[in-house]
């Protein structure tokens, strides 16, 4: 069971960034806005009540390099109280288009 509330769980979603962007499950998840190369916005259904929140986020590898070693990234500079911004960096420094991305949004809901 997920603590949601303050200071617990605003957000998450399960997503599949590849082709057009889409989330397969979530909580508090609108959409994904596809921002470039490896570069995503989840945009939330209900606005944070400010931009100070911390996300965490993985890539569920697969069986070869090209997925194994992918690192999810807040892109802080540019929090928003609709949304957070994150990456999908390769361990070489590469942004890529990944599926299998889970994301999760610890912060206050009022």
């Amino acid at each position: 069971m997920a603590f949601l509330g303050k200071n617990g769980i605003f957000a998450w979603a399960d997503m599949d960034c590849t082709g057009t962007p889409h989330i397969d499950e979530g909580y508090n998840a609108g959409s994904v806005t596809d921002l470039g190369t490896g570069l995503y916005k989840l945009n939330f259904s209900t606005n944070a009540p400010n931009a100070n929140y911390a996300i965490v986020g993985s890539n569920i590898g697969e069986d070869n390099d090209n997925y194994t070693y992918s690192f999810v990234c807040s892109r802080e500079v540019n929090t928003a109280t609709n949304g957070a911004e994150f990456s999908v960096a390769h361990r070489g420094g590469d942004l890529r288009d990944q599926d299998k991305i889970s994301l999760i949004v610890v912060g206050r809901d009022a």
